[in-house]
């Protein structure tokens, strides 16, 4: 189906909206033919994980206020590590209300800290767990991130705190999400996002397709993708 309509709602902290990545998600989907039309909104705090979500007024009312395609859910960094149980309760509460609209949990799998490698695997883990426990969708991030240093370890994903992510790592996270929702194949999406009038991000040709490689190969992994426009309408 062209011109498919696709509305999504992000709920985070920084790592979901630093350079404006559900924005970029939409710029991105709109540079697939037939194009796919994104529309996002975003519930976000500073350093909130997914237990202040599902206590937040503003984060239900979002959830409640239609029948969103998809509700993305994103624990802040440290919760799948430290406290997964915590994590656990506060994504069962919210994706209950999820359900509640008609709409589908997809789980955002964050990164490992530059520094902390090692920890990747917790994480995966922890995320995997409550999607299958939920029947939810998994978006894994943290494993193309992973991917991606392994495979490219001349790009610098992070920003300079070493936790968050740089433009690049915000472009691999958005393409991620792209794939999984769209189903486009490697190289469908631009090297470039545009926002006011400014390069966001502009990436070598080879680069931009690697990683949009990357964020296929492990989306391959967990589920197909979603939606294709061989196959919707």
């Amino acid at each position: 189906m062209k011109n498919k309509r696709i509305d999504i709602l992000f709920i985070g902290n920084s790592h979901t909206y630093l350079h404006h990545m559900p924005q970029m998600v939409d710029i991105l989907a709109q540079t697939k033919r037939p194009v796919f039309r994104i529309h996002s909104d975003q519930a976000v705090g500073e350093g909130v994980d997914l237990q202040w979500h599902a206590k937040d007024d503003k984060t239900r009312s979002l959830i409640a206020a239609r029948a969103w395609d998809f509700v993305v859910l994103q624990e802040r960094s440290g919760g799948p590590v430290e406290n997964p149980s915590v994590m656990f309760t506060a994504a069962r509460r919210l994706d209950c209300l999820i359900r509640d609209q008609g709409s589908r949990t997809v789980f955002f799998m964050t990164w490992a800290n530059r520094n902390r490698p090692e920890t990747q695997a917790a994480i995966a883990g922890a995320y995997v767990k409550i999607s299958r426990e939920l029947r939810a969708l998994l978006a894994p991030v943290g494993l193309a991130w992973q991917q991606a240093r392994t495979d490219l370890p001349d790009l610098d994903l992070y920003h300079p705190d070493g936790r968050h992510a740089g433009r690049i790592g915000t472009y691999l996270t958005a393409c991620t999400f792209v794939h999984l929702f769209t189903g486009v194949v490697p190289g469908a999406l631009s090297r470039q996002v545009l926002m006011d009038g400014r390069a966001k991000v502009d990436l070598p040709h080879r680069t931009a397709h690697r990683l949009q490689q990357i964020a296929c190969n492990q989306l391959a992994a967990f589920k197909s993708p979603l939606l294709s426009p061989d196959t919707t309408g």
